[in-house]
Order: structure tokens, then C-alpha cells, then sequence
């Protein structure tokens, strides 16, 4: 497994225009649509388009995690899925969650993974969470 692998299946892969649960346009796996882009991509994009946007998007979520230290002394696979909950929360909503935030800090994994199911986001996407606070306390892909 890897984050591509698991965003595909977290999110899906479309292939034309969508609304999404909070009414964004989106295409491809999650990639939220500029009104450019809805206008250019009406009709659709291919898989590679697909898979080309996904990469780029996962290029910006490391960036955006890139500032913090603690998401550097995790393995990768930890961060993985970090990233995944960036992809679906975005980096604004995610630093909200400081108690697992500070539980990654001192590499508490079972804390961590405990903090995250206990949360709204949980509630909303309960299989995708369940996967990765199992994925952040074991440190397998799951």
C-alpha cells in the first residue's frame, strides 16, 4: 500500500465533474475544481490527468506539513497517514487537533490514535478514520 493507493480508495477516482458532501466541485481523486478549471474540465479529464493532479496534490499537503517537526520524526508511513488527514481535512482543520497533534509530538501512538477517533471528523468519515488511527498506532499501512 502506499498514499496514492489509499487516497484512490478514500476518495474515489471520477473522472468527470462532481459536487462533493459540501457542495465543491471536484474531479479526479478529491482534487477540489478552480472555476477554471470546471470551465476547461466540463467534459471530463483521463486517468493520468487524474493521476498527474493527485501527485500534485500530495506534493502540496508535504509542503504544507514540511513546517512541522514532529511530522518529520515520524516514519513514513505514519505520515502517510498524516497526509491522508490533510487530503481530506486540509491543513487549517487538521492543526486543530492538538491533543493528537501533541500526542504525535511525543511519538504516542495509541494516544494519538485514540484522539483522532475521538473527534467529529471521525464521526463523519468513520471507516476512513478507523483505517488510519490503526495505521498511526501500528505504523502499517492499512
Amino acid at each position: 500500500m502506499d498514499l496514492q493507493t489509499q487516497l484512490i480508495r478514500d476518495e474515489g477516482l471520477v473522472l468527470k465533474p462532481y459536487k462533493d458532501t459540501l457542495g465543491n466541485w471536484t474531479i479526479g481523486v478529491g482534487h477540489l475544481m478552480s472555476a477554471e478549471e470546471l470551465q476547461q474540465f466540463a467534459d471530463g479529464i483521463s486517468y493520468q490527468q487524474a493521476l498527474d493532479w493527485l501527485a500534485a496534490d500530495i506534493a502540496k499537503v508535504e509542503d504544507q506539513l514540511d513546517p512541522y517537526s514532529w511530522y518529520h520524526g515520524m516514519d513514513f508511513v505514519r505520515q502517510g497517514a498524516v497526509c491522508n488527514m490533510v487530503f481530506n481535512l486540509g491543513i487549517s482543520r487538521f492543526l486543530q487537533f492538538s491533543n493528537t497533534i501533541e500526542a504525535f509530538k511525543e511519538q504516542n501512538w495509541v494516544n494519538a490514535s485514540a484522539y483522532m477517533l475521538n473527534s467529529l471528523w471521525a464521526k463523519q468519515v468513520p471507516n476512513r478514520a478507523q483505517r488510519l488511527a490503526e495505521q498511526i498506532k501500528t505504523g502499517v499501512w492499512v
